[in-house]
């Protein structure tokens, strides 16, 4: 299931306003999962491992995930969303004791880590909160799938996708092919989440 543009919008909108039932609220954490997962198309057990100095801002922002078999690629970033996980980056940083370069990149706003567990919580929380029916499986996988079709639908090709995937077989990755011309042929061009991200007001909410 690839989201559509104006799901995602929804998402954003949503990850951008604080959590009614969250104690605390940590809009800019969720701001980051979404893009992560979106606009990066990582898994949530990629997520949850990534660390501080896995991120690389810069003139060519970019992810360097560990993904299955421990096999390590990177994962260039639009800059507005690298420019979101910098901001998130300031919060991290209130919120977090350890600032050391191995700690984890995504935590909590008590400062401990976040796990594939509460990546998969919170997406479902957005889920509910934006009136998306949750996807069948993991809720996160939704989001790297939307990412996967997308990029087949600007024409990226097949092998490039499959690297920023971290599929082993290309095989995995051509069943993106045949979701993108679903999509495609339902009208509903699959989402940018960093285009829709320029489109949508960020929030300044510091969580």
């Amino acid at each position: 299931m690839a989201f559509t543009d104006g799901q995602i919008s929804a998402l954003l909108e949503t990850a951008q306003t604080e959590d009614p039932q969250a104690r605390p609220a940590a809009p800019l954490l969720d701001v980051a999962i979404v893009l992560i997962l979106a606009a990066g198309g990582l898994r949530a057990s990629e997520a949850a491992e990534l660390r501080l100095l896995d991120y690389r801002p810069g003139d060519e922002p970019s992810l360097r995930v560990v993904g299955k078999g421990r096999k390590a690629r990177t994962v260039p970033l639009d800059p507005g969303v690298a420019a979101q996980i910098d901001t998130y980056l300031s919060w991290r940083a209130e919120h977090a004791a350890d600032q050391s370069d191995p700690s984890p990149l995504l935590v909590r706003p008590d400062g401990r880590a976040l796990t594939r567990d509460t990546i998969s919580y919170r997406v479902n929380r957005l889920y509910a909160r934006a009136g998306i029916a949750k996807p069948e499986g993991e809720a996160a996988h939704a989001l790297r799938h939307t990412y996967a079709v997308s990029m087949v639908d600007v024409g990226v090709p097949i092998s490039e996708v499959q690297q920023l995937l971290g599929h082993e077989s290309i095989a995995t990755t051509g069943i993106y092919l045949k979701a993108s011309a679903a999509h495609l042929r339902a009208a509903s061009a699959a989402p940018s989440a960093a285009r829709l991200l320029a489109s949508t007001p960020a929030s300044q909410h510091d969580g």
